[in-house]
């Protein structure tokens, strides 16, 4: 529990007043960001439908149709990290019924083979654990392990930087994809309005196989130069 002044207090302290990261509008402003990114959608299904089956483009018509001022736009929330000390807040955006949430859901769905691929890829910390349960015989004397963490690691991944990185995997129709969908997030905050200036779009659908891929190159790195060690 905690009181609503200090919760919006936290989220503004904390968050929406990087104006780096976060550029607040007025709703017709955030409004105008979401027509401009539906146009860009139709431009690419005309640009891609020779690649799109007819059951994808009949899905994606379907996420964008109604009046956009009658859709729901996505909500930013915070959660907090509890176990820290001083507590810290977790930045958090919802995109369930929102305009762009269907073209994400899509997006999504031809990222997962991608990530799963990866070397680094494990479905979740139980895998992992079960993983190193069944190594067999006792690690050498010489073996270690560590553990690293990203801080903000969404709004920390440049997306120009990781279009450029991931365009040598992905074909050209999803980069362009994932590039609408990075450049276009706007979300709500009570009465306020916010457009994500940098990084991967918080609460979008395909954010977290984005960030596997975009940071598995970099664990591939890390392993190849420390391998010796």
């Amino acid at each position: 529990l905690i009181e609503r002044e200090v919760y919006v207090n936290r989220v503004f302290t904390d968050h929406l007043r990087d104006c780096t990261t976060y550029k607040q509008l007025t709703k017709p402003l955030a409004l105008d960001v979401l027509k401009y990114a539906r146009e860009q959608i139709s431009d690419w299904m005309k640009a891609n439908k020779h690649i799109l089956d007819k059951q994808e483009l009949k899905f994606i018509k379907s996420s964008l149709q109604g009046e956009i001022t009658e859709r729901r736009l996505p909500q930013f929330y915070a959660t907090i990290k509890v176990h820290k000390t001083p507590w810290k807040t977790r930045p958090i955006v919802s995109y369930s019924g929102s305009l762009l949430h269907g073209f994400g859901v899509w997006i999504d769905s031809k990222l997962q083979s991608y990530a799963k691929a990866t070397s680094a890829y494990i479905p979740s910390s139980k895998e992992l654990k079960t993983y190193l349960e069944r190594l067999q015989g006792p690690l050498p004397p010489t073996a270690m392990m560590f553990i690293c963490d990203a801080e903000s690691m969404y709004t920390n991944i440049r997306m120009p930087h990781a279009l450029e990185i991931l365009s040598e995997i992905l074909p050209p129709h999803l980069c362009a994809a994932l590039e609408i969908l990075m450049n276009n997030n706007v979300f709500q905050f009570s009465d306020t309005f916010f457009k994500q200036q940098i990084g991967t779009a918080m609460g979008s659908p395909p954010s977290c196989c984005w960030a596997t891929l975009y940071f598995s190159l970099h664990e591939e790195y890390l392993q190849e130069k420390f391998r010796k060690w």
